[in-house]
C-alpha cells in the first residue's frame, strides 16, 4: 500500500508543486517585491522586462524616479494594493508617468494563483449542458452558467 499508494501520490504531489512554482516564477515574485520595495538591479530588470515584455530602459528611470521622489511613503508600500491605489489616486497622473510599473503590477495581480475556479466553471457546465440540452444557444448557455456560478 506504501509503495503502489503513498509514494506515488506523493511524487504527483511534489511534481505539480515544482510545476506550479518554477524557478522562473518565484524569480519574477522575488523581482516583483523587489520593485515594491525600489530596491532593484539589472537583473530584476531583466526578468520583468521579459516577462512583462516591458522597455528596459523607461523601468529603469521609472524605478529611479520613484527612489527620489518625497511623496512616496515607501514604509507603508508593502504589497501591489497598495501601490495601485498611490499610482491611481484621484487627478495624480501617476499612471502615466509611472506607465511601466502601473502595467506590470496591473498584470501580476490578475495572474490567477490557482486554477480552482475555471475547474469550477467546467464542472458546473457539465451539469448544465446535459445530452438533452445539446442544442442550447450560446446566449442561453452563458446565462445559465453566470446564475448557476453565482448559487
Amino acid at each position: 500500500m506504501r509503495i503502489t499508494v503513498y509514494n506515488v501520490t506523493l511524487d504527483q504531489m511534489i511534481n505539480g508543486i515544482d510545476l506550479r512554482f518554477s524557478q522562473e516564477t518565484l524569480n519574477m515574485i522575488k523581482s516583483i517585491a523587489n520593485v515594491l520595495e525600489l530596491n532593484v538591479d539589472d537583473n530584476d530588470i531583466t526578468i520583468l522586462t521579459k516577462t512583462f515584455h516591458l522597455e528596459a530602459e523607461m523601468l529603469k528611470s521609472e524605478i529611479s524616479l520613484l527612489q527620489h521622489t518625497d511623496n512616496v511613503p515607501k514604509s507603508t508600500i508593502k504589497n501591489c494594493d497598495t501601490w495601485i491605489k498611490w499610482l491611481t489616486e484621484f487627478n495624480s497622473g501617476r499612471e502615466t508617468i509611472f506607465n511601466n510599473i502601473f502595467k506590470m503590477l496591473k498584470i501580476f495581480i490578475t495572474i490567477p494563483v490557482t486554477s480552482c475556479s475555471c475547474e469550477r466553471a467546467f464542472s458546473k457546465l457539465s451539469l448544465i449542458k446535459t445530452k438533452l440540452r445539446s442544442t442550447m444557444h450560446q446566449d442561453r448557455l452563458d446565462g445559465l452558467l453566470t446564475i448557476r456560478m453565482v448559487l
